[in-house]
């Protein structure tokens, strides 16, 4: 018998489901009014399960939150694809279910996937977040990222600033 509440775990392809219910209500909940609607539906609409399956069995790198015993939360990362010069990790996403953001739950998702870039010996740290994604930039901040950099990204028509947060 378990005692545990959180666990983070490796994803596997049984959990697509799981992911893409993850990422639709997080993404819904986030950037609704941020990334134009029509655009966002058809981000949201694009990761189905299907497509979760195919990229794990693809071999990416997937931790789930699941708290008592439901997935509440995702990171995928990697080797870092647009970060600066000595920053070779990357989250390249981090979401939660809506009402868990805020109770701790992040953070220790994004410790564990830092401890797996760590693992493979990627120096350097690199997430990216919406200049106007007020909640994650605080968030980013609040566990030492240091804005390093902008870059503009075009969605449905509209030009959003994104931010590097950097962790040496």
């Amino acid at each position: 018998m378990t005692s545990a509440l959180i666990d983070i775990r490796h994803a596997t392809a049984e959990d697509a489901p799981a992911l893409a219910a993850v990422r639709e209500e997080a993404w819904r909940a986030t950037y609704q009014g941020l990334i134009p609607h029509i655009t966002l539906q058809q981000m949201i609409a694009s990761h189905t399960p299907g497509w979760w399956e195919k990229l794990l069995r693809m071999g990416a790198s997937v931790l789930l939150l699941d708290f008592d015993g439901q997935t509440q939360g995702y990171a995928t990362y990697g080797r870092s694809r647009h970060g600066p010069a000595g920053y070779e990790g990357e989250i390249y996403e981090l979401y939660l279910m809506p009402v868990y953001q805020g109770a701790g739950l992040g953070r220790q998702l994004f410790e564990a996937a830092r401890r797996e870039l760590g693992r493979r010996n990627l120096q350097g740290l690199v997430v990216w977040s919406l200049r106007d994604n007020e909640q994650a930039c605080a968030f980013y901040e609040a566990l030492g990222g240091q804005p390093g950099g902008t870059a503009i990204e075009r969605l449905g028509g509209e030009r959003l600033e994104r931010i590097a947060y950097l962790w040496p």
